[in-house]
């Protein structure tokens, strides 16, 4: 089964120092036969792992053992400095609970081709409460030993304390301006109390929940009456990744039909999620290089399957596949080599490049 997940870009502000130099704690999955590892909000399983203090609906870990014999797992939750050490605050200064717990919600197979048995974990629990914001690590072990580790995941717990807010644009640098994207953020501190915004803060940029790719410890560029600006020029920067799809030209039953009298040629894009509006529009390009000129936009929901609609340029519609069929009405004697398909998950972009056509021949 083919999925296709939405791009995020998530951004975290620490408020905590670094006490102790040691181990950085990365998530971790010690064997092969432990699948479908996952950590997000109750009731929100694409979303960042982090919750705000004080609610009872937190996070939801669970994973599926594919080994299918029984195992007595437990876990262990620790505070963490900003570096993703382990802090040197004792457990009754972050949690409150049991040092470590059994894992004892867990559901066994039934009519399944490959037996697996289902651990599930929700924080916090009657068990374990952590009582402080900061960063924090689960970590599965077996055996009743906590060095005998197989899985460890970070999350969050957050307090509600400044105003972030956050744009996403296309890379500042013209040559990685239609494959990369960067983030700028600005922090209203709303009567927050710092004291030195340069030692005290710093700012963690995420695409797609990754920390392997984590840009972190940014400092602000402007300081203006308690608002924090981060505006990095192009000096940070992520690549697009999968917002740009594979396409097919020689196929010619469906897709995007560009059509200059009789000629025509398609371009195929699927891969679009369900209950999402995606904006296209189509550019020409000529023999230099050089976009001479770029059609309307065209906005679908992919919540149903639509009719057509009509516009000066062309018409957009949703297929039973859950693809997109776009349809481009051009000149063919214009001195054009190419088209730019762009697409946006939102009208107002931004727009990313996600293939090209060529003119179809005389």
């Amino acid at each position: 089964m083919n999925m296709s997940v939405n791009k995020s870009v998530t951004f975290v502000i620490l408020l905590i120092s670094s006490l102790l130099k040691g181990q950085v704690l990365k998530d971790t999955v010690a064997f092969e036969y432990l699948k479908t590892v996952q950590i997000a909000p109750v009731g929100a399983p694409l979303d960042f792992p982090a919750y705000e203090l004080g609610v009872k609906n937190g996070l939801e870990f669970s994973f599926d053992d594919m080994a299918y014999e029984w195992n007595n797992y437990a876990y262990k939750i620790y505070h963490c400095t900003k570096e993703w050490e382990k802090s040197d605050l004792l457990i009754n200064q972050y949690l409150d609970g049991f040092d470590g717990n059994y894992l004892n919600d867990f559901a066994i197979s039934v009519g399944t081709f490959v037996p697996y048995t289902h651990y599930s974990l929700r924080i916090p629990n009657a068990n374990a409460r952590p009582r402080i914001s900061g960063n924090y690590v689960l970590e599965v072990y077996q055996n009743d030993d906590p060095n005998d580790l197989i899985i460890r995941r970070r999350f969050i717990i957050y307090e509600d304390l400044v105003m972030p807010s956050v744009q996403v644009l296309r890379a500042a640098d013209l040559t990685n301006f239609s494959t990369q994207q960067m983030v700028n953020a600005k922090v209203a501190l709303a009567g927050y109390p710092v004291q030195d915004f340069f030692q005290d803060l710093d700012l963690s940029i995420l695409q797609n929940r990754r920390w392997d790719n984590a840009l972190n410890r940014l400092k602000p560029t402007f300081i203006n009456d308690g608002m924090l600006e981060y505006n990095f020029l192009g000096e940070y920067a992520f690549e697009g990744g999968v917002e740009f799809h594979s396409f097919d030209t020689k196929r010619l039953n469906q897709g995007v039909l560009l059509k200059g009298g009789t000629l025509d040629t398609t371009f195929n894009h699927y891969g679009i999620i369900n209950g999402y509006s995606y904006c296209y529009y189509v550019r020409a390009v000529d023999t230099t290089g050089t976009i001479t000129s770029t059609s309307n936009k065209i906005c679908n929901s992919s919540a149903v399957v639509q009719g057509s609609k009509v516009l000066y340029l062309g018409r957009a519609s949703v297929t039973s596949q859950n693809g997109i069929d776009l349809y481009a009405y051009i000149d063919k004697d214009a001195d054009v080599i190419d088209y730019q398909i762009q697409r946006a998950d939102a009208e107002i972009g931004p727009y990313l490049t996600i293939g090209n056509v060529a003119k179809p021949a005389l």
